[in-house]
C-alpha cells in the first residue's frame, strides 16, 4: 500500500524505510479548496538508496533523479474552462458585417479573430473586412476564442454547442466558435443617416409635448418611432405627464430597401414635473374651533384644472391647526408636481355657553354656592356673579358676588343674578344669563338613605360604582370627587 500525501502546508514528517534497489510510489492529491499553486515535496535522503524514485503524479514521470536534500514540485491546475459565450451580429443586406464580435471583458478568454466566408461552411470564399453583406447570400461565421493566461479551455467543450454556435477545441488555450447563417435577404437594408434627438428642457403642462428635438434621417426607407417597442408610427411620439419616456426608432425600408433597426435604438426623454408654487388655492373658509386639529377641505388649481389631493399633491400642517387664530396649511407637489405653496386659514373661537336652571330656590337659613349649580363648556371659563342696581334682596338675605354665595334669611322674596363669563382662549364670551333666587320657607332636604362605600372593588379596565345609591327627603342627592362639581355619576373613570 502506497502512502496518500494531500497537499497543504506544514504536514508532519514522513519517514519511510527503504530497501536497497526498493521502488516506492508517491501518490498526491489536492486538498478540498487549495488555490492553484505550486507547492513543495523534500525528500531527504538518509542513505544513499534514496536517490532514484518513481514520481507518479497525473502526469506521470518516470525515473526523477532527485539529489540528496531536493525538492520536487507538485502543482495544482487551475479549473479549465467549461463554458463559453461569445457572438457575432447577424449579417444583413447592405449591413457592414462584424468583425468585432461581442465577448464579456470579465471572461477569462478573449475573441483574437472573426473570420466570415461565403456559403455554408469555411470551404467559401474568405471575406476580407471591412466588408458589406451581400443580398441573397449564405454566409459563415468562425469566432476564435484565446484563453488568458493562466486559464485553458476543457476537453468536455469540444464538439459541443454554446448559444448559437458549435464548439471546436484546437488545444488546451484556443477555440472555434462558428455558425452558418441563414441567406440574407434580396433587398439591401436601408440605414439611419442621422439618429433623433431628445427634447430637453420638458416641463409638465397638462398638455401632450413632443419628445424629439430633431427626428433622424433615414437611408432607403422612412423613420418610424415607438413608445413600447412595438407600435410602430412615423408620427411624433408625444408624452404628457412627467417622468422619463424611451423612445424607440427604426427605419420602414420603401420597395428597394428591407426594414432596418440599429443596434442601439432608443432615446431617452425625460419631462419634469411643474412647480407647485404657481398653482392656485381657493380661500378657505374661517373654521370653528373643535378642540381637535382641523384640516379643512381646498380647492387647489392650476389654471382652470382643478388638481387632485393624493394625486397631484399632499396637505401637511407644520404650524398650528388646532386652536383658535391664524392657522397654516403646506401643499406639496407629487405627480406632475414638485415643491411646496402655503396658504392660511382662520379659526375662530368657539361658542361659549353657560348651563343652570333658569331659577332656583334656596331655603330659609342655608348657604348657596351658585358657582355649584352653573358652569361653561370652556375648560378655562371663570364664572362671575352681579346683582343688578334694580334688583333687592330679600330681607335678611346676602349675596357675595365675587364668590356667588347667597345666605338666605328667614323672610321670603327674590332677587336677580346676572351670570357671566369672559372670553378665554379658544371660547368667546358667553351671553350674559339672568337667574332668579328665590327664598323660601322650605324644610331642608334630608337623607332617606345615605350613600355608602361599596367594597371589594378591584381594577377592571371600565367605569366602576364607588358607592351605594343614596335618597334625599325633599331632593336629590348629588355626588362629586373634587368636592366642587356636583353630578349624579356615582362612578370614577378607569386609571
Amino acid at each position: 500500500m502506497f502512502p496518500l500525501y494531500t497537499v497543504a502546508t506544514g504536514n508532519a514528517n514522513k519517514v519511510i524505510d527503504l530497501s536497497a534497489g526498493a521502488t516506492f510510489v508517491f501518490n498526491f492529491k489536492a486538498k478540498a479548496g487549495a488555490a492553484p499553486a505550486s507547492y513543495d515535496f523534500t525528500i531527504e535522503a538518509t542513505d544513499t538508496f534514496a536517490n532514484y524514485f518513481d514520481l507518479t503524479t497525473s502526469s506521470p514521470v518516470d525515473f526523477v533523479t532527485i539529489p540528496t536534500n531536493n525538492k520536487v514540485s507538485v502543482t495544482i491546475p487551475k479549473a479549465p474552462i467549461a463554458s463559453v459565450t461569445a457572438s457575432v451580429a447577424t449579417p444583413v443586406a447592405g449591413q457592414p458585417l462584424d468583425f468585432t464580435g461581442t465577448v464579456a471583458s470579465s471572461a477569462p478568454y478573449s475573441i483574437s479573430k472573426v473570420e466570415w466566408f461565403e456559403g455554408t461552411n469555411d470551404s467559401g470564399a474568405s471575406v476580407t473586412g471591412p466588408a458589406t453583406a451581400k443580398p441573397e447570400q449564405f454566409y459563415y461565421a468562425r469566432i476564435t476564442l484565446t484563453a488568458k493566461s493562466g486559464e485553458t479551455f476543457a476537453a468536455s467543450l469540444n464538439n459541443t454547442i454554446s448559444d448559437i454556435y458549435s464548439v471546436t477545441r484546437n488545444s488546451e488555450t484556443e477555440l472555434y466558435l462558428t455558425k452558418a447563417y441563414d441567406k440574407t435577404g434580396s433587398r439591401h437594408a436601408a440605414t439611419v443617416g442621422t439618429a433623433p434627438t431628445a427634447k430637453t428642457g420638458l416641463k409638465y403642462n397638462g398638455a401632450e409635448q413632443d419628445l424629439l428635438d430633431t427626428l433622424g434621417t433615414a437611408n432607403g426607407g422612412t423613420m418610424q418611432y415607438s413608445l413600447d417597442n412595438s407600435s410602430w408610427s412615423t408620427a411624433i411620439p408625444k408624452g404628457k405627464n412627467a417622468g422619463e419616456y424611451t423612445v424607440y426608432y427604426m427605419v420602414k425600408g420603401d420597395s428597394s430597401h428591407s426594414d432596418y433597426t440599429p443596434a442601439s435604438n432608443t432615446v431617452t426623454v425625460k419631462i419634469d414635473p411643474k412647480g407647485i408654487s404657481s398653482v392656485t388655492i381657493d380661500p378657505i373658509p374661517n373654521q370653528t374651533y373643535t378642540g381637535a386639529a382641523i384640516e379643512p377641505p381646498l380647492v387647489v388649481k392650476d389654471g382652470g384644472t382643478e388638481l387632485t389631493k393624493g394625486t397631484d399633491y399632499t396637505v401637511s400642517y407644520p404650524y398650528n391647526n388646532t386652536n383658535a387664530g391664524l392657522a397654516s396649511l403646506q401643499v406639496n407637489g407629487m405627480g406632475n408636481y414638485t415643491g411646496t405653496k402655503g396658504a392660511t386659514f382662520i379659526i375662530d373661537p368657539a361658542t361659549q355657553t353657560i348651563s343652570g336652571l333658569a331659577s332656583i330656590n334656596v331655603a330659609f337659613g342655608t348657604t348657596l354656592d351658585l358657582k355649584t349649580v352653573y358652569s361653561s363648556n370652556a375648560p378655562s371659563a371663570t364664572l362671575t356673579f352681579a346683582r343688578p342696581s334694580t334688583s333687592s334682596l330679600p330681607t335678611g338675605t346676602t349675596f357675595e358676588e365675587s364668590t356667588g354665595t347667597v345666605t338666605a334669611g328667614n323672610n321670603t322674596g327674590s332677587f336677580e343674578v346676572t351670570v357671566n363669563s369672559a372670553a378665554v382662549t379658544n371660547y368667546n364670551a358667553a351671553l350674559p344669563r339672568t337667574i332668579t333666587v328665590y327664598i323660601v320657607n322650605k324644610t331642608p332636604s334630608s337623607y332617606a338613605t345615605e350613600p355608602a362605600p361599596n367594597t371589594g372593588l378591584k381594577y377592571d379596565g371600565s367605569e366602576q360604582e364607588l358607592v351605594t345609591v343614596g335618597a334625599a327627603n325633599g331632593g336629590t342627592v348629588k355626588y362629586s370627587l373634587d368636592g366642587s362639581s356636583w353630578s349624579n355619576i356615582r362612578t370614577s373613570p378607569p386609571r
